[in-house]
């Protein structure tokens, strides 16, 4: 794929009507959301400084063919360091193995730098472990959660 086909980008507003709530429903369970609550969260997160959803905008289609989420937890530990935590990335099933993945991936884990986080992590499905290693990241701990939601 060309580079210059893309452009990566913070989330906008507009997004969504460029196929933002699309490409991130290919995550999980696939869920409506109305501009209305879209543009509700969307105006939340502008408020916070460090939580950041970047985009891959397909210049030629105007579409989003790719996201991820960055944000920064800050530590008593260590002298009081931030870490980051890397959430959401997924890229448009009719284009994944283009490179757009591990693009987005080393945006964000640039951006855990330019912020001073002194580490980056994340959770990922054992299928993914793979992907992650050639962006650099290694296995470490295990995940455990409670689903508060039903």
């Amino acid at each position: 794929m060309e580079n210059n086909k893309f452009l990566t980008r913070k989330l906008e507003k507009g997004d969504y009507e460029i196929g933002f709530v699309e490409c991130l429903n290919q995550l999980t369970t696939p869920c409506d959301i109305s501009r209305e609550d879209f543009e509700s969260r969307f105006n939340l997160l502008q408020n916070k400084e460090d939580y950041h959803i970047y985009v891959i905008i397909d210049i030629e289609k105007n579409k989003v063919v790719a996201a991820g989420t960055l944000f920064v937890e800050y530590k008593f530990l260590r002298g009081c360091v931030k870490k980051a935590h890397i959430e959401d990335i997924v890229v448009d099933k009719n284009i994944r193995g283009c490179g757009l993945g591990k693009k987005i991936v080393t945006r964000l884990i640039k951006l855990s730098e330019e912020l001073g986080c002194y580490k980056t992590a994340l959770v990922c499905e054992k299928d993914n472990i793979p992907f992650y290693k050639k962006c650099g990241f290694s296995e470490k701990e295990t995940e455990m959660v409670i689903y508060n939601m039903k």
